[in-house]
């Protein structure tokens, strides 16, 4: 069972590279969501970042790297893990 940072909700464009989360909730229109289902990120899922600086953010997320933009990431609410 995970252990979480803290109860803050924050938007994956503010997780740090290294830094491995739990997706809360995701913000956005049906299009995405489904997209992001897709790819296997939903709701309650664990994700780690890899890269976060410029550009588009890299996750990693069941053994696969992901490319997510960034106004699509902000859209993504997640909750550190420690």
């Amino acid at each position: 069972m995970s252990t979480w940072k803290s109860d803050t909700l924050i938007p994956l464009t503010d997780l740090r590279a290294g830094k491995s989360a739990e997706v809360i909730t995701i913000n956005c229109g049906h299009q995405l969501i489904k997209r992001l289902c897709d790819l296997g990120l939903l709701e309650g899922s664990t994700i780690k970042v890899s890269k976060n600086d410029s550009g588009p953010l890299i996750i990693e997320i069941l053994d696969t790297r992901l490319a997510i933009g960034r106004g699509q990431a902000n859209k993504i609410y997640v909750r550190e893990l420690e």
